[in-house]
């Protein structure tokens, strides 16, 4: 089965941010650098077989599969929230000395979802709540659940678009243990606002049909509309996200030629909001790259909708980041497999 949509975020998150006040309240975000290292993480079960779930802290349970032998290496769906619905084609080549491990993320996929409705309790407790069970922490925590259930003391990562951000603030916030870091079409939003790109969202609406572009715009109110946020259910914001796919699809059908499809089940709600919220409204996290020490690849496509002058300009402060460009989109991986395995497995090595 080929990789279906793992998306990268867009400019007009920092619009939709921008309407939620309360955010100015809590200095912009809930996510401070180097905060999620500093909370232990308990796990139980080990990424053994070809499929199978771990337990974080005992109770949220991280559905995995894995293909191939030898040096592990963690995979990192973007989105955020749109989970891996088969192994990457650009990896296949290199399974005899890898083994890739893809995860669904909490809440999305086939990972425990924890939050269904969070309708009393006020805005700004919620957002706690919120930032707890699916914030950037708890997602920086679960990769390092993988880590320590893999009894490995330095992991080689894969990130993909939202995934990459991701992956690298893993490698911030953990420097030493993180091996290989591999950033594929890395999400622009390590700042917001931008200064180089309209983003994903931005994007679809410059594509999109002159008569489509009214009712998209309309949509994105309802998508961004904070002010009834806590009134909806993990269904509702799945059912959203999954509406933004059709507009998606439309605007970037060669992005999705032979790719697969989600139902609305697969994708997140809560997780991507969680996360929008986590970073808050206005915050620059190139700095906090700077700390990394893992070898670094960054992987951009030439035909990309992503700005890769946006990307160079944050995940460039990454220490010695390596550069290449394929004759590629967004999913490199599938679109020039190739020469995306030829490149992987060259930074990636021999494996053990």
């Amino acid at each position: 089965m080929r990789m279906p949509w793992i998306l990268g975020l867009a400019g007009l998150v920092a619009i939709a941010i921008l309407a939620v006040l309360t955010l100015s309240a809590c200095g912009g975000g809930m996510y401070k650098p180097g905060k999620a290292a500093k909370k232990d993480v308990h796990v139980e079960g080990s990424p053994a077989g070809s499929e199978g779930r771990l337990l974080v802290d005992g109770r949220i349970e991280l559905y995995w599969f894995a293909r191939g032998e030898g040096s592990p290496v963690l995979m990192v769906h973007g989105g955020p929230g749109y989970p891996f619905m088969g192994a990457w084609k650009g990896l296949e080549p290199l399974t005899a000395d890898h083994r890739f491990i893809y995860y669904h993320q909490r809440g999305s996929g086939k990972s425990t979802r924890p939050v269904d409705r969070l309708e009393a309790g006020g805005f700004y407790k919620n957002m706690l709540a919120l930032d707890e069970e699916l914030g950037m922490g708890a997602q920086l925590r679960d990769i390092e659940a993988f880590r320590k259930a893999l009894g490995v003391e330095r992991i080689s990562i894969i990130g993909h678009s939202y995934g990459g951000l991701l992956a690298a603030l893993y490698a911030a916030e953990y420097p030493g243990r993180v091996d290989r870091l591999v950033l594929v079409a890395p999400a622009e939003v390590v700042r917001m606002p931008m200064k180089k790109s309209s983003g994903l969202y931005g994007s679809v609406a410059d594509r999109l049909p002159p008569e489509k572009r009214e009712a998209f715009a309309l949509f994105m109110k309802r998508f961004f509309d904070y002010k009834t946020l806590f009134a909806k259910s993990e269904r509702e914001l799945q059912e959203l996200n999954h509406e933004f796919l059709g507009y998606f699809a439309e605007a970037f059908p060669e992005a999705l030629e032979g790719e697969g499809s989600y139902g609305v089940g697969d994708i997140a709600g809560w997780e991507q909001q969680a996360l929008f919220l986590s970073l808050g409204r206005r915050y620059d996290l190139s700095g906090f790259l700077a700390g990394i020490r893992a070898r670094t690849l960054i992987l951009t496509g030439s035909s990309d909708f992503a700005s890769e002058a946006e990307i160079l300009d944050t995940y460039g402060k990454i220490p010695g980041a390596e550069h290449r460009v394929l004759s590629a989109g967004h999913f490199a991986f599938e679109e020039a497999s190739s020469a995306f395995a030829k490149i992987v497995g060259d930074f990636l090595g021999p494996g053990e």
